[in-house]
């Protein structure tokens, strides 16, 4: 559908009008706005769950006594984002290697959750808790919160009315001149200016190769499916990785930050996990400038092995303190989860959104994309799921060293299946596969 579907008429014309009145360079500022503000949305509804998770559920844990407590719900809320359109329509507006830069989505995700972390902390309540361990400072107002959440996604409504088609869908229906006009509004630059001339020649090179009878805009369903499965490798990669993600951990993390710093005994939890995500979001900033000079793989090979590193630290605090007398090392899970958190934002976390839009061709880049985000939140769905009955079956400890295991496979599988894409056009990466299947 996001491929397929284009810009109602009245979104066109406000676009028109605020060209007209405002200028280039103010549609220009406009649209970056407007691009930026969704995946920031993003992170405002990844954030909501990570305070509002337990009180959601039936049950939360105790942060006194470890023990399962009732909260007076029966239902289990789980938030997800428009990461697949956010991430594709990122990766489609500019092209070539510039498209590396646009992994400050991830850090927009970031900055959107530590807006709710702290919107969180001033909406703590004991949500109705019969337990006597609960206190104001153990659950937050979901509803309360939930309100706040209104209020960015409504100008997000607004703002997608100043955002143009990207040039490069343009071209590939054969709208040349359109794609070429969508360019100049999001780079504000003249269309003769010689840093989009490079750009121009590809959208016209795109828009011969993919207009006419057999082009993208005329592929039947069934046809992009059959293309979308034939990249194997491509499916295999962006489908694994984003599955690895989650079975890291990643969301675990984020969804009960706040609880596992409270089993581990520190008095300030929710600033303790206000200033992880915070890290977090500097993290994410140091990985738009690092993506287009250090590569992919060595980030996800770093990533991998980092947040391996950082998990098995977290299940070292809690085997040494299944007896509860380690609380000389309480600065240990904090530690481990900036170890987890800096090196998940410097790799996997952005990366991954890139490889499910870079990887394949034009005419499935949509599906490929609503594939790897369907996969990665499933995995996330599951591991969720799983994880009080793991805890309860094993150990925490346990559950932490699993994930720890999974980085290192995260680590493997990237060393011999990912390829590097740095400083590749979208048109050269598609090279690299045609010549690996050969083989």
């Amino acid at each position: 559908m996001a491929e397929r579907l284009v810009k109602r008429p009245i979104s066109h014309r406000l676009s028109t009008i605020v060209v007209k009145y405002l200028g280039k360079d103010a549609c220009a500022v406009l649209s970056c706005f407007a691009c930026l503000l969704a995946p920031i949305i993003a992170g405002v509804g990844l954030g909501f769950t990570s305070p509002t998770i337990d009180t959601m559920s039936n049950t939360v844990i105790s942060p006194t006594t470890g023990q399962h407590i009732p909260i007076g719900s029966s239902s289990n809320l789980y938030v997800f984002h428009s990461s697949a359109i956010s991430s594709f329509f990122s990766a489609v507006f500019t092209l070539g290697a510039l498209v590396g830069s646009l992994a400050g989505n991830q850090l927009c995700f970031a900055l959107g959750a530590c807006v709710v972390y702290a919107i969180g902390m001033g909406t703590r309540t004991g949500a109705d808790s019969s337990d006597p361990a609960a206190t104001s400072t153990t659950f937050c107002d979901w509803r309360a919160l939930s309100y706040y959440c209104m209020i960015p996604s409504g100008l997000l409504f607004f703002a997608m009315f100043l955002s143009p088609e990207t040039p490069r869908w343009l071209a590939t229906r054969g709208r040349l001149d359109e794609a070429k006009n969508s360019l100049v509004a999001v780079r504000g630059l003249p269309i003769d200016d010689k840093q989009l001339a490079a750009e121009v020649k590809v959208l016209a090179d795109v828009s011969a190769s993919r207009s006419g009878e057999n082009g993208s805009n005329n592929m039947p369903f069934k046809d992009r499916l059959k293309l979308l499965f034939s990249c194997k490798r491509q499916c295999i990669i962006a489908c694994a990785v984003h599955s690895f993600a989650q079975f890291i951990g990643l969301n675990a993390l984020a969804f009960y930050q706040t609880s596992f710093f409270q089993l581990a005994g520190l008095s300030n939890a929710d600033l303790m996990s206000l200033t992880v995500q915070l890290v977090t979001a500097v993290s994410n900033l140091v990985a738009c400038f690092l993506v287009d000079r250090l590569g992919r793989r060595p980030l996800l090979l770093w990533s991998g092995l980092g947040m391996a590193v950082g998990q098995f630290l977290l299940g070292l605090f809690f085997y040494l303190d299944r007896d509860g007398t380690a609380t000389n090392l309480s600065w240990l899970p904090v530690l481990a989860c900036y170890i987890v958190q800096i090196t998940m934002a410097t790799g996997v976390g952005p990366i991954r959104w890139m490889l499910s839009a870079e990887l394949f061709p034009d005419e499935v880049r949509g599906l490929a994309s609503s594939m790897a985000t369907t996969v990665n939140w499933l995995s996330a769905f599951i591991l969720i799921e799983c994880l009080t009955p793991a805890v309860n079956g094993t150990s925490l400890q346990a559950v932490f060293w699993f994930f720890s295991c999974v980085g290192v496979a995260l680590a493997v599988f990237v060393w011999f299946f990912v390829p590097e894409t740095k400083g590749k056009t979208l048109e050269e990466i598609q090279k690299i596969f045609a010549r690996s299947s050969t083989h």
